[in-house]
C-alpha cells in the first residue's frame, strides 16, 4: 500500500501491464490469428505511450528501444520446429531429425553456446552501448544464415550433414547470438534505473522485454499463416516461404532497426556507472526512501544513507522505542 500511495505513476504502469496480459491471453484463447496481432499492437502502443508519461526520457527511449528489438527478431521457431522434425512425408530430402536429437542434443549444445556467449560478451565489456547493440545485432544475423543454409539444402552441396550443420552452427550459434544479444540490454535496464524506485522499474523493463517476446510469436504465427506455411504429420506439409521469411524477420527486420540505435539508445560506457548515474534522476519518483549512491564515490564524513524524514525510517525508530521502553518495564519488574 505504502509503494502504490508513494509511487502512484509507476503502480497504474505496472497495473496496465498486468491488463494488457490479460488482454493478450483473452485475444489469443477467443480471437483469430488477426485479432490477437490486432489486440497485441493495440495494447503495445497504450504501453509504450503511458511509459513515455511515466519514466524519466532516457529510461524511456532505452525501453523503447529494447522492447523494438524484442519483437523485431519476429519468433518463427515453431515452423522451423516443423521442418526440422518433419518426416518424409512432409519434407521429403529434409533434415528428418528424431525429437530426442532435436531437444535434447541441441539443448545441450545451447547451453554451451549461451556460456559462450557469456564468455564472449567479457571482449565488449568496456565499448559504449551503441557499439555493443550493433555487434550483437549483427551477430545474430549472421547465425541465423545457418537456418537459411539447412533450408535451402546448400549444406549437402558441400557435403555437410544435416546434423552436423545443425548441431554447429545453429543449435550453439543461435544460443551464443542470444546471450550476446540479452547482456547489454540487461545491463542498460540496471544502470538506467532511478534510485529509489530500481526494484519496480527493473521489473517493468523486463515485462516490456517479455511484452515483446509475446509480441514476436504472435507476429511469426501471424505471418506463417499469411504465407501458407503448414506442417501435418502425415504431410504434405507446405516450406515454401519459409526461408523467405528467415531472411526477412530474422535478417531483414533487424538491421533496419539498427538506426533506432543512435536516436534511442544513451552514447555511454557499458562499465561507466558514474555517467549513468548522471542520466538516471535521484530520485524522480515519489519513492519512501532512496537508494545509497555507489560505494566509491562515499567518503568517510559522510553517512552512508541519507533517509530524511522518510516514513520508513520513523517506522523504524517508533519500533525501535517501543522495544526499549518494554525492555525498562520488564527489568522494572
Amino acid at each position: 500500500r505504502l509503494k502504490a500511495l508513494s509511487e502512484p505513476d509507476l503502480f497504474l504502469l505496472a497495473t496496465a501491464m498486468a491488463a494488457g496480459s490479460l488482454a493478450m491471453a483473452l485475444a489469443t484463447t477467443c480471437l483469430r490469428k488477426e485479432g490477437r496481432a490486432a489486440v497485441a499492437l493495440s495494447v503495445s502502443a497504450i504501453l509504450v505511450f503511458y511509459s513515455f508519461r511515466t519514466l524519466p526520457k532516457t529510461l524511456a527511449r532505452s525501453n523503447l528501444y529494447m522492447f523494438i528489438m524484442s519483437f523485431a527478431y519476429v519468433d518463427l521457431s515453431g515452423p522451423l520446429a516443423y521442418f526440422y522434425t518433419g518426416g518424409p512425408s512432409c519434407v521429403p530430402g529434409g533434415p528428418n531429425f528424431s525429437y530426442s536429437y532435436y531437444l535434447a542434443v541441441s539443448n545441450v549444445v545451447g547451453s554451451v553456446g549461451s556460456m559462450l556467449g557469456a564468455i564472449s560478451f567479457q571482449w565488449i565489456k568496456d565499448w559504449n552501448y551503441r557499439s555493443a547493440f550493433c555487434i550483437t545485432t549483427c551477430i545474430q544475423v549472421v547465425a541465423s544464415a545457418f537456418d537459411l543454409i539447412l533450408i535451402s539444402r546448400w549444406n549437402l552441396a558441400i557435403g555437410l550433414p544435416d546434423k552436423a550443420a545443425y548441431l554447429f552452427g545453429d543449435a550453439a550459434c543461435q544460443s551464443m547470438a542470444q546471450q550476446m544479444a540479452t547482456m547489454p540490454m540487461a545491463l542498460l535496464t540496471a544502470q538506467l534505473c532511478p534510485r529509489g524506485a530500481e526494484a519496480t522499474v527493473f521489473a517493468i523493463l523486463a515485462g516490456f522485454q517479455n511484452f515483446g517476446q509475446a509480441l514476436a510469436s504472435i507476429l511469426g504465427a501471424q505471418l506463417a499463416d499469411s504465407f501458407g506455411i503448414h506442417a501435418d504429420k502425415e504431410g504434405p506439409c507446405n516450406f515454401d516461404w519459409l526461408g523467405f521469411l528467415v531472411v526477412l524477420c530474422h535478417m531483414i527486420v533487424p538491421l533496419c532497426c539498427l538506426p533506432l540505435t543512435w536516436c534511442l539508445v544513451p552514447d555511454g560506457r557499458i562499465d561507466d556507472e558514474a555517467a549513468f548515474e548522471a542520466l538516471s534522476p535521484a530520485p524522480s519518483f515519489r519513492s519512501p526512501a532512496s537508494s545509497p549512491s555507489a560505494s566509491p564515490r562515499l567518503s568517510p564524513e559522510e553517512p552512508p544513507f541519507n533517509f530524511g524524514d522518510s516514513e520508513y525510517c520513523l517506522m523504524e525508530e517508533k519500533d525501535a522505542s517501543q522495544h526499549s521502553d518494554q525492555a525498562q518495564t520488564e527489568r522494572a519488574f
